[in-house]
């Protein structure tokens, strides 16, 4: 996340996921393209983040998912397009070279249900 991001958490509606399914042995390359994303991000002041995850448990490991969260699925594919032109080569470069590690990859739009969460420390100490 950057230090100052231009998306704040109570505005967040949807959630793009990335999961990739890496081939075994090729944990590292997917840890070493995210480090060199975050620096493509920070170098460019871009002011909006992601996560990513590393699944622990099931039967088709090694998985990463990549989270971008936005306030709209419109929103999170309007930026993508923005930054594949702001990123340029870089970001081509940095996606090829992930995707020699990875055997299959899937893209799935979620949407934030604050009802359905966990309350708050805040929200709990309220009842």
């Amino acid at each position: 996340m950057p230090d100052e991001p231009t998306l704040k958490p109570e505005d967040v509606n949807d959630i793009h996921y990335g999961f990739y399914y890496m081939m075994p042995g090729q944990k590292k390359l997917i840890e070493e393209v995210a480090k060199e994303y975050v620096e493509l991000y920070k170098s460019r002041n871009v002011g909006v983040g992601w996560s990513i995850y590393e699944t622990l448990t099931g039967t088709d490991l090694p998985l990463f998912v990549a989270a971008h969260p936005a306030r709209s699925q419109a929103e999170f594919y309007e930026l993508r397009e923005r930054l594949e032109e702001l990123f340029g080569e870089a970001a081509t470069e940095l996606r090829m070279r992930v995707m020699r590690g990875v055997r299959k990859v899937e893209f799935k739009d979620g949407w934030v249900r604050p009802d359905l969460s966990y309350p708050t420390l805040q929200e709990s100490a309220d009842h």
